[in-house]
């Protein structure tokens, strides 16, 4: 008698090749403790066989004079599904996770990244060839991701959906509120002998998502991974009407860890006095968005001579996880000394023009950012060590 299947449970056999867990068996290696569910790979379920569908390769046309006209199309579509689980499902999970986490930076409270968890859902289509084995390797990259983030998975669903084919990540913490002060939360008991740590997380933010007009501060991009700007998967491919190019390779979440953490302790310090995440459109799409009436041309020169890209538009318009910050001028000697000792890579866009409007400069010219030229080839060459 045929036997039912399960997106999570049953064994996958993908061209040809049978793989050696099941989504389960990848999720549950992130949870505090296993759930031991009925049927989690112990042949209860038949196979799913499927195999991997490449996206159709085709070449790419835009301009780089028309980076207003793509950020008007991105700002309308922004927050729309789009396809790229199933075209490109690792590095399309891995970007959602850290769009995900990333947001949760800026808010009030006392935490680290490890005291964070994640609840994750799918929402897939499985009919089409292909869709399956997307799902295997989102929930591979999933398991992956977080296991190398140190963060706790609190639960795991799947819901087959005709039509539609994405995943969700929400990130909490546990709160603790009694009044104390931030500085009250951290305490040492003698008699276990070990640090005991109290998190709290508020809903309201610690810094503003708009440029301050001051126009001696700083705008400063740090990108939180180190893999090469790729416009696959993007929603500028969308707003172009443009496809072929590869995603983004997210896949260093030591280097995520080490850039959450500093950015966190500023903003908890109250360095940092506008902040927004670099992840849905792009930098040139955070960029515009915080400027508000204030207005900035921000420089780019110095990212794609880093990053060996001679592309602006994948520049401004690829995904790759990060943020943008705003700091004051008497704290940049503070910042610069802060990353570069956790050998972070970051480059300063420019300074608030004090009056409304986005523009971009861009071209592989010297500027403020060479001194950090040997240690960020180094990150996109090697990674992180």
């Amino acid at each position: 008698m045929k036997r039912s299947v399960s997106a999570l449970y049953s064994t996958y056999i993908i061209d040809g090749t049978q793989m050696d867990y099941t989504p389960a068996q990848m999720l549950e290696d992130c949870m505090p403790a296993a759930p031991g569910k009925d049927g989690a790979g112990n042949g209860e379920f038949d196979s799913i066989v499927d195999e991997i569908v490449d996206p159709a390769p085709r070449k790419s046309s835009y301009n780089a004079a028309d980076i207003q006209e793509y950020l008007h199309r991105i700002r309308q579509i922004k927050g729309r599904a789009r396809s790229g689980a199933a075209s490109f499902p690792k590095s399309y999970t891995c970007r959602k996770i850290a769009s995900a986490l990333i947001p949760v930076i800026w808010r009030k409270g006392h935490f680290t990244l490890e005291d964070l968890g994640i609840d994750a859902s799918w929402r897939w289509d499985c009919a089409p060839l292909g869709n399956m084995a997307a799902f295997y390797f989102s929930a591979e990259a999933a398991g992956r991701y977080l296991f190398g983030l140190n963060i706790r998975l609190d639960s795991y669903s799947f819901e087959k959906c005709a039509g539609e084919t994405e995943a969700e990540f929400s990130v909490h913490a546990e709160t603790m509120k009694d009044g104390k002060e931030d500085n009250e939360y951290d305490f040492f008991s003698e008699q276990e002998n070990r640090e005991i740590r109290y998190c709290w997380l508020s809903d309201e933010a610690k810094c503003g998502d708009t440029l301050v007009p001051d126009t001696a501060s700083w705008l400063i991009y740090i990108p939180f991974d180190t893999c090469e700007y790729r416009l696959g998967d993007s929603l500028f491919e969308k707003a172009a009407g443009v496809s072929g190019d590869n995603a983004p390779e997210i896949q260093d979440p030591d280097y995520f860890i080490d850039c959450f953490e500093v950015v966190r302790e500023l903003v908890e310090d109250g360095v940092i006095i506008a902040g927004a995440t670099v992840g849905e459109g792009g930098l040139a799409t955070a960029a515009a968005e915080m400027a508000g009436d204030t207005g900035i041309c921000i420089d780019i020169s110095g990212v794609e001579r880093a990053a060996g890209e001679t592309d602006a538009i994948r520049i401004l318009f690829s995904e790759v996880p990060g943020v943008l910050i705003q700091i004051n001028d008497e704290d940049y000697d503070y910042i610069d000394a802060q990353l570069l000792l956790q050998d972070i890579a970051y480059f300063p866009l420019g300074h608030p023009s004090g009056k409304p409007g986005f523009s971009v400069v861009h071209g592989n010219r010297p500027g403020v950012s060479d001194i950090l030229a040997s240690l960020i080839q180094g990150h996109y060459s090697e990674g992180e060590d």
